[in-house]
């Protein structure tokens, strides 16, 4: 975003607002597997503890789409600003949270100036659209360059192993080398956590599985990535408070 030189695969970043524009009012019905709500539990854990149990009373969502981080962690009821360059996927943030207080969606680029320092910054699927992967540790140096001292961060990465199995044409998926969340805090203070999960192979496993078992083979999924990383389509990326 920002700059509309291509990335690697030709898509420019208006491509890719484009993409997000045209899936904007279908998007939230695409992502209803039990295997992806069973991803949206392990994700909405990490927020738990981020903005929940932390009392964190303010976050900053960037690539905030239709507001769906808001749906992981319905307990928070602290201040949340969330930020897309879609015009449409706002719009359809704004209707399906019209109704929460302290909720606010902003038009912006991750490249424009980022409004005031924040206590939490979350980016679900997003920081790497758009953006060939040798950028993705300037973004995050961007990113945290807005983040309080006492702030933490959520991320969720795509992994190499990612492959998108509904719109396989769809320019914005970026895989990442996670050795650069690393490198982008390195010296910070700051702690990184990143932890491997959901593969292919648990992807497809699902489609035999019933209902109830999912979140078991979720569970198992998850410890045998941790052996075999590379296998993983997405990172969960924690990024603690500043401790020094």
């Amino acid at each position: 975003m920002g700059a509309t030189k291509p990335v690697e695969n030709g898509a420019t970043p208006k491509e890719t607002v484009s993409v997000f524009d045209q899936l904007a009012d279908s998007y939230d019905d695409l992502f209803r597997s039990p295997w992806e709500q069973a991803e949206d539990r392990f994700v909405g854990a990490a927020l738990r503890r981020s903005l929940v149990d932390r009392g964190t009373r303010e976050v900053l969502d960037v690539g905030c789409g239709t507001g769906g981080a808001l749906a992981l962690v319905p307990e928070y009821r602290g201040h949340y600003m969330g930020i897309d360059a879609s015009h449409e996927m706002l719009r359809v943030a704004r209707k399906r949270w019209a109704n929460r207080r302290l909720t606010e969606f902003r038009a912006q680029s991750f490249e424009e100036r980022l409004p005031r320092e924040w206590a939490a910054i979350v980016g679900l699927y997003s920081v790497s659209y758009g953006l060939p992967p040798h950028d993705l540790s300037w973004r995050l140096r961007h990113l945290a360059g807005h983040l309080g001292r006492q702030g933490v961060m959520v991320l969720t990465l795509y992994a190499p192993a990612h492959k998108h199995l509904r719109h396989p044409t769809c320019p914005h998926e970026r895989a990442v080398d996670v050795d650069q969340c690393h490198e982008a805090f390195s010296g910070s203070g700051r702690d990184v956590r990143v932890s491997p999960y959901s593969s292919n192979f648990g992807v497809a496993l699902a489609q035999r599985l019933p209902r109830w078992a999912i979140p078991i083979a979720f569970t198992l999924d998850r410890w045998l990535l941790c052996l075999r990383p590379g296998r993983a389509r997405y990172f969960l990326v924690e990024v603690s408070e500043c401790r020094v």
